[in-house]
């Protein structure tokens, strides 16, 4: 899943929150300096990816992605179904969409000056370019995409254009959000299940 379902997936602490959609560059001694929520966090997230990787309604989705995108299928669906649940969010959420992005905005800005180069740096462009709201339109998909893209070259220096996905995802979208209705409530019941989360927020000894 793509950072805004980690976001939302997480219990209501903010730095397991933060952890979630962090975990993927967060390095091991990151993880063990931040503390047992952060641990806690990117266990989640780690365990969400698990869990998502083997459903066979996101196999579906993935089966949906034409040449010469299919290799990447697996992370344009991340990013589709953010797409999926920022036009949904009222489904997924009783909290508004721009008052929970406000809040975790606030509270990745108030850890900036704890959080590592790369993370930081990460979450000043989150802020900074509103990348959760910018989930809910094509163009901001579109962007994601692209930027996508330009990691790949940078690092794999394979030269792409994952944005033409993007006609994808709108001429599909009904196809798309059938699978994410399906998929997202088993996948929130998974993810809240999990007992390892709720006795490391009861062990929490960081004060926050």
């Amino acid at each position: 899943m793509n950072w805004l379902a980690h976001a939302l997936l997480s219990p209501p602490d903010p730095d397991i929150r933060l952890a979630n959609v962090l975990a993927d560059i967060l390095t091991p001694d990151d993880i063990r300096r931040l503390g047992p929520a952060f641990a806690a966090g990117v266990r989640q997230h780690r365990a969400i990816d698990a869990f998502t990787d083997r459903h066979p309604v996101v196999a579906r989705s993935r089966a949906r992605i034409p040449q010469p995108h299919r290799r990447y299928a697996g992370v344009l669906v991340d990013i589709f179904y953010d797409h999926c649940l920022a036009i949904h969010w009222a489904t997924h959420s009783d909290e508004p969409f721009t008052q929970f992005i406000h809040d975790f905005y606030a509270h990745a800005g108030n850890r900036l000056p704890d959080l590592p180069g790369d993370p930081s740096e990460m979450i000043r462009l989150v802020v900074r370019n509103d990348r959760f709201g910018s989930y809910a339109t094509l163009n901001g998909i579109r962007d994601a995409l692209e930027r996508l893209s330009a990691r790949i070259l940078d690092q794999y220096g394979r030269r792409l254009d994952l944005a033409e996905a993007t006609a994808t995802l709108e001429a599909h979208l009904p196809d798309f959000e059938s699978d994410f209705a399906l998929f997202f409530p088993e996948l929130r019941a998974h993810s809240g299940a999990q007992a390892w989360l709720r006795s490391s927020q009861d062990n929490r000894t960081d004060g926050r």
